[in-house]
Parts: C-alpha cells; sequence; structure tokens
C-alpha cells in the first residue's frame, strides 16, 4: 500500500520509520498461490473442462467481435461465456476446497 506521512510543522524536517506487516499477505498472494492449483485439480476432476473448444469460436469470439451487432454473434458470445463462467465455477469449488493448505503455505511463509 502507498503510505505517505505529513509532519505537523512543514517547516521542521521529520524522520519517522515505516513499518508493513501485510508484505506479500494480501488476497492477492493467496489468489496467486491458490489459482493454479485449483485449475490442475478442476482439469483433473471435470471432464467438461479437458473438452476441446467449439469449432467456430474465432468467428464470434476475439476482439474482432467485441462490437458485433449481429444477433447470432452476439447470442454465441453469450453461451461462450456462460460454459466460461461455468468452468470457472469448478475453479472456485477447487480453490475454496483448497484454502486450508494454501492458508497453512501463506503462514510458512513468515516462519
Amino acid at each position: 500500500l502507498v503510505h505517505q506521512a505529513v509532519t505537523t510543522d512543514g517547516s521542521v524536517p521529520s524522520l519517522h520509520v515505516t513499518l508493513s506487516t501485510a508484505q506479500q499477505n494480501a488476497w492477492a498472494d493467496m489468489l496467486e498461490l491458490v489459482v493454479p492449483e485449483a485449475v490442475t485439480a478442476a482439469i483433473q476432476a471435470s471432464t467438461p473442462l479437458r473438452e476441446s473448444l467449439p469449432m467456430d469460436y474465432l468467428g464470434y469470439m476475439g476482439i474482432a467481435h467485441t462490437d458485433s451487432e449481429d444477433r447470432t454473434v452476439l447470442s454465441q458470445r453469450d453461451q461462450f461465456k456462460a460454459q466460461l463462467r461455468a468452468h470457472l465455477d469448478h475453479v472456485v469449488d477447487q480453490a475454496i476446497d483448497m484454502i486450508d493448505g494454501a492458508s497453512d503455505q501463506m503462514g510458512k511463509r513468515f516462519l
């Protein structure tokens, strides 16, 4: 986190020490640890995650299609995103199941 200090009297120099106890102990650090493992576990546990992407997905996904007004393309994009969300739900479930082990790994950093 950004830290800024101001002296009570701007004309007098001040020396202070900032001690952070939250280094490498943020939600982002936990996610960096648990998400890759959760993805691997979800892939092993869920057959649909190992299925091929739709053969024609590049015909409606990607930056070139973000501004499309074609109803078919919009529908395909919505379906693709819904499938992605369902797959991510599997990853989240795995991450939740792994959270105690990940917490222990985070704690080991401070021993």
